[in-house]
């Protein structure tokens, strides 16, 4: 990942930067290997999208959903006919 070059999309922000770590994996206290220090902007939220430049070539198929449950009644159908939908967006 090229980390200096992460950008938040989908909205614009007014307010000064700040230096932030960006983690990953399956929990948000995992560091990713290579983690990166960027500048984000101060009024970042939860939900918001950052674009996060990659060398290399990365396969839709290698993309995963992560679709947020309501309640704990949901089916593994209802969860893969999620992640094929949101996937399906993006091609």
């Amino acid at each position: 990942a090229i980390w200096r070059e992460t950008r938040l999309i989908g909205r614009a922000s007014t307010v000064k930067s700040t230096t932030a770590i960006l983690l990953s994996g399956e929990s948000h206290e995992t560091p990713s290997r290579g983690r990166g220090m960027v500048e984000l902007p101060d009024d970042l939220r939860e939900g918001d999208l950052l674009a996060i430049p990659c060398t290399g070539v990365v396969a839709l198929r290698d993309v995963r959903a992560r679709p947020q449950l309501e309640d704990d009644t949901v089916t593994p159908s209802e969860l893969d006919a999620a992640e094929l939908t949101w996937l399906a967006q993006l091609a």
